[in-house]
């Protein structure tokens, strides 16, 4: 399991809720690299993103579930005094042509 402020924790629970199922806790870990080593270790379930976890199957052979997806919101955030900052600007410039939707 993940603290229970971590996303992962999050998005496990809210996906775990409807079958009331509650996973069996044998460690916490925060972080996806402590993650990925208790699934090799066989001791542990994870989510991981989509690229992460096609490497993992292709490198360690290890078994992912098929089209599970989960929504998850990105965040981009500043300080409002930086607004006006070339580099926030031109990070913001660029995020408006990848993410067109984005909230001020």
């Amino acid at each position: 399991m993940t603290p229970q402020d971590s996303a992962h924790y999050r998005l496990l629970k809210q996906a775990l809720a409807p079958s009331s199922a509650v996973p069996n806790r044998v460690a916490q870990v925060d972080q996806e690299a402590c993650m990925l080593d208790l699934v090799r270790a066989g001791v542990g379930l994870s989510l991981a993103r989509d690229a992460l976890a096609m490497t993992e199957r292709q490198e360690s052979g290890l078994a992912v579930a098929d089209n599970i997806r989960l929504p998850c919101a990105l965040s981009f955030i500043w300080r409002h005094e930086s607004t006006n900052e070339p580099t926030v600007n031109a990070a913001l410039s660029t995020l408006d042509e990848v993410w067109p939707h984005r909230l001020d």
